[in-house]
C-alpha cells in the first residue's frame, strides 16, 4: 500500500526562502529513488516560515530507505539547521480520493472529434489487418468488445 508522507517544517525568522532553495537542490534527485511515485513542495500563504513536503512513495519501507540516504549525506542536518522547531514527519495511508473532471482543451467538438474517431477506425482497420495477416497483436482490435474500442465509440 502507497505511504504518503507530510513533513513540516518551521523555519528560523527569515530563512524560508534559502530552505526551499535546498529541497529543490534535492527534489529531482528524490523522484528518481527506487518507490517514489510523487513529491510536491508547499509554502503556507498566512505563514511562509511553514512549508510542507508532500511525498508519496510505493511503501513507508522505500522513504525511510530514502530517509536513511539522506541523512548519511547530511541533508536532514542541514534542513534541520534552518528551523526554529524539530522538523516533524507524519506518515499517512491514503483511504478516499477524488478528481476534478478532465475539461475539453479549447472547446474541442465537431471536427475535432471526428478527426479522433478517423484515426481509431484508421488505426482498428490496421491493426485488423495485421491479425488476418498473422503479424498483428492477438488482441481483439477490431471487435467493439476491446475496452478501448468501447470507449472511445462512446464519444458519440
Amino acid at each position: 500500500m502507497a505511504c504518503n508522507i507530510i513533513t513540516q517544517f518551521k523555519t528560523k525568522p527569515g530563512r524560508a526562502e534559502e530552505l526551499i532553495a535546498v529541497l529543490k537542490k534535492y527534489i529531482s534527485g528524490a523522484a528518481r529513488r527506487p518507490g517514489c511515485v510523487e513529491i510536491s513542495i508547499q509554502q503556507n500563504q498566512d505563514d511562509p516560515s511553514d512549508i510542507i513536503s508532500n511525498q508519496c512513495w510505493e511503501t513507508r519501507k522505500h522513504y525511510e530507505d530514502y530517509f536513511a540516504w539522506r541523512a548519511e549525506q547530511g541533508v536532514a542536518a542541514e534542513t534541520q539547521s534552518l528551523c526554529a522547531e524539530p522538523v516533524s514527519m507524519r506518515y499517512f495511508n491514503q483511504v478516499l480520493e477524488a478528481t476534478a473532471p478532465t475539461k475539453p482543451i479549447g472547446n474541442a467538438e465537431g471536427t475535432d472529434k471526428e478527426t479522433l474517431l478517423g484515426i481509431v477506425k484508421e488505426m482498428t482497420e490496421s491493426m485488423t489487418e495485421l491479425k488476418a495477416r498473422g503479424t498483428g497483436p492477438r488482441m481483439p482490435y477490431g471487435s467493439t468488445s476491446h475496452p478501448l474500442r468501447r470507449e472511445v465509440f462512446s464519444l458519440h
